[in-house]
């Protein structure tokens, strides 16, 4: 399939900090193992969305590609997407853009521009902004990459919230995207918050697992109404 449709294509073997991590914890490692694999599979998906029906296109980081979940199928996107065609009677084709480790200020600079790629989508999701949380300073630039994403986004996208974070830093960028999305015309997707942490995080302690993945499912289409 041609390169410019392949998710996590810009991992590559730069420093990361979950790369890091995976050198002292063996749940990292584990975890880290699936990410090739993972992203070879959203390929193939890719390679064969191409063709009728309404667009769903996805933006954002590793929660988007499913990094964590036993199998694509029970990726967050895998399932939102298989209960969209459901419960419409319609054959969503699914462009999942994600990539693995990116902050906002990437997804506005190497996802957005690829928005309309295979026509006007009817559909478009985001969630990145956790990394962001979690290995950044303040919230300013913070802020202004989320600004910047939602500036580049049509009316209705759906944009998920992020995780806490470090003394609850993810929380005050939740109010602010709320208020920001009210103001757009976009939809918020409540799933930064798990309410059961212990249960729903894969052994890396950082990715959501199955339960955490079908939780972000319902939070999407709870977000569509659905």
């Amino acid at each position: 399939m041609a390169g410019n449709d392949r998710p996590g294509s810009t991992g590559g073997r730069r420093l990361t900090p979950t790369r890091v991590a995976s050198w002292l914890h063996p749940g990292v490692r584990r975890v880290a193992a699936t990410i090739p694999g993972r992203c070879a599979e959203w390929e193939r998906h890719n390679a064969a969305q191409r063709g009728d029906g309404p667009l769903w296109v996805a933006l954002g980081d590793s929660s988007v590609l499913g990094i964590g979940a036993s199998g694509l199928g029970s990726t967050a996107l895998a399932v939102a997407h298989r209960e969209l065609c459901e419960q419409t009677g319609q054959p969503w084709r699914l462009l999942n853009l994600a990539d693995y480790g990116v902050r906002l200020g990437a997804v506005v600079r190497t996802q957005l521009p690829r928005l309309h790629e295979w026509g006007v989508p009817d559909l478009v999701t985001v969630a990145a902004g956790s990394n962001d949380v979690a290995w950044s300073f303040g919230l300013s630039g913070l802020l202004d990459d989320f600004r910047a994403l939602l500036d580049g986004v049509p009316i209705g996208t759906v944009v998920a919230t992020v995780p806490p974070g470090w003394f609850g830093k993810g929380l005050r960028v939740n109010d602010w995207l709320r208020a920001e999305a009210a103001g757009r015309g976009l939809r918020v997707a409540e799933v930064g918050v798990f309410p059961d942490l212990d249960r729903m995080l894969a052994v890396d302690g950082f990715h959501p697992n199955d339960a955490g993945y079908r939780f972000i499912a319902d939070g999407v289409l709870a977000a569509l109404g659905r």
